[in-house]
C-alpha cells in the first residue's frame, strides 16, 4: 500500500508545517477557523502564536503550538531557536508584517509563503500579490489563500468550543462588550441605554483594562441588572464567560469574535469597519450597521469629529435584534424538549405498541424524525390499527 502512494502524497506526509498567527483577538480567530478548515488534530502542524495569546490559544487550539516570545532580544532569540530545533520543512506567513517574514527567515524554515508587503519580497520563497489583501471580501478568504487552501464563507462556521474550561455561574446573563482596542471609531457609545431599556435583563460588561475609563465616562455607576467586570478579568476568563452566555453584543472586536467562534448568539455593531471584511463567524450572528456613506472609513479618528456610523445605530433597533435572537433562543429550546419527549415516546410506543396522537405519528412516519431529533425506526407499515385520534404503533 505504502509503495503506491504518490510523490505529493509522500511529501504532504513527509513535511512539517508552521503557521504564523496573528497578533489580534479576532484575527486569531478568524485565522484559527481558516486553519482548521485546511487541517485536522494530529496532523504535522504546529501554530506560532504570539505570547498574549498563548493562554486563549491553549483553550481553543487542537494544535502543538509554539508561544512567540519577542519582549526583548534574548527571549526572541529564544524563539527563533524553538523554531529552529522543530526543523519545518515549510511555513505559512498569516501576518503581513515585514517582522513576521524576518522571523521565519531567521529560523531557517526553507520554504516562506505569504503575500508580499512592508518590503519583505525578498524574505518569501512564495510570494502572493499584494492584491490577496482584498477589504471587499471577507478576511477568512485572504487566510485561505495564503494556507493554500479552498474558502469556506464565515457562515459555514459550525463553531467551536473551550477545552477544559468549567460552566460559568452566569449561564443567563447577555455580555455586553463596550470597547474595542482600535478606537473610538469602533466604540458604539449607547450600550448604557441599552441597559436602561432593557431592565427585565441582566447584563455583565466585558473588556480590558484600557476600556475602563471609556466605560466609566458612558455607564451609569450603579444598575440592579448589570455587572461591570471590564478591565477585572483575565482573556481567558472572559472567554468562560461569553461561552456560558445566553448571547453577546459586541463593537467589531476580539470578543464578537470569540462570541461567534464559539457558536454563540451574537450582534455586532459596525462604524468605521466593513462587516463585509470581518463580520463574525456563525449562523447565529446578526450585524448592525448606519449605512453612512463615508462608512467604512478604517479610520481611528472620525474625519469629521461626530462619529456619525455608530451614534446613528439607535438604541431600539438594537433591542429589537436582541428581542429576535431570544425569541429564536427560546424557539429552539422548545422545540428541542419538545423533540426529546416525542423521541422518548415513539421509542417506548414502538417497543410497547402503544398509542401516540395521529400529527405525531404522521410527522415521524413521513419525516422519520420529530423536530430536531432523529426518531429512527422509520418503518413503512410501522401502522397497524387507527383508534379515533391514535394510530397503533
Amino acid at each position: 500500500m505504502l509503495q503506491s502512494l504518490t510523490p505529493n502524497v509522500w511529501k504532504c506526509l513527509m513535511e512539517k508545517t508552521a503557521i504564523l498567527m496573528p497578533n489580534w483577538v479576532g484575527d486569531f480567530i478568524l485565522a484559527l477557523s481558516v486553519v482548521q478548515n485546511k487541517f485536522v488534530p494530529g496532523d504535522d502542524v504546529t501554530l506560532i502564536v504570539p505570547e498574549k495569546l498563548a493562554l486563549l490559544s491553549k483553550m481553543i487550539n487542537p494544535f502543538a503550538t509554539i508561544i512567540y516570545c519577542r519582549v526583548d532580544e534574548l527571549e526572541y532569540q529564544a524563539t527563533v531557536q524553538e523554531i529552529r530545533r522543530e526543523k519545518f520543512n515549510r511555513i505559512y506567513l498569516l501576518p503581513r508584517s515585514f517582522s513576521a517574514a524576518l522571523l521565519s527567515f531567521r529560523s531557517g524554515i526553507p520554504h516562506r509563503r505569504g503575500i508580499q508587503s512592508e518590503l519583505r519580497s525578498f524574505l518569501l520563497t512564495d510570494r502572493l500579490p499584494r492584491s490577496t489583501e482584498n477589504r471587499s471580501v471577507h478576511l477568512t478568504r485572504e487566510y485561505a489563500r495564503v494556507l493554500n487552501t479552498s474558502y469556506v464563507p464565515p457562515e459555514f462556521h459550525r463553531g467551536g468550543a473551550l477545552k477544559n474550561v468549567a460552566r460559568n455561574n452566569r449561564q443567563h446573563t447577555i455580555v455586553l462588550c463596550p470597547g474595542a482596542a482600535f478606537g473610538a471609531t469602533k466604540r458604539w457609545p449607547h450600550f448604557g441605554e441599552l441597559i436602561t431599556k432593557q431592565p427585565q435583563h441582566h447584563f455583565t460588561l466585558l473588556g480590558d483594562k484600557n476600556d475602563v475609563q471609556w466605560v466609566r465616562d458612558r455607564f451609569p455607576s450603579t444598575t440592579p441588572n448589570s455587572n461591570n467586570l471590564v478591565g477585572k478579568t483575565t482573556l481567558a476568563e472572559a472567554a468562560a464567560i461569553i461561552a456560558s452566555s445566553t448571547l453577546v453584543v459586541a463593537n467589531d472586536s476580539g470578543l464578537l469574535h470569540l462570541a461567534g467562534y464559539l457558536g454563540k448568539p451574537a450582534i455586532g455593531i459596525y462604524g468605521s469597519t466593513s462587516p463585509e471584511w470581518t463580520r463574525p463567524l456563525g449562523t447565529k450572528t446578526i450585524v448592525l450597521s448606519s449605512g453612512c456613506t463615508c462608512a467604512p472609513c478604517f479610520k481611528k479618528a472620525c474625519p469629521r469629529s461626530t462619529v456619525e456610523c455608530l451614534s446613528s445605530i439607535a438604541t431600539d433597533r438594537v433591542v429589537r435584534k436582541i428581542k429576535e435572537l431570544l425569541g429564536i433562543i427560546e424557539i429552539t429550546r422548545l422545540q428541542d424538549i419538545y423533540s426529546t419527549m416525542v423521541y422518548r415516546m415513539i421509542s417506548r410506543a414502538t417497543d410497547n405498541r402503544e398509542l401516540v396522537p395521529v400529527r405525531v405519528y404522521r410527522e415521524y412516519r413521513s419525516t422519520g424524525s420529530i423536530g430536531s431529533v432523529p426518531c429512527g425506526n422509520n418503518q413503512p407499515n410501522a401502522c397497524i390499527g387507527v383508534s379515533g385520534r391514535y394510530h397503533t404503533v
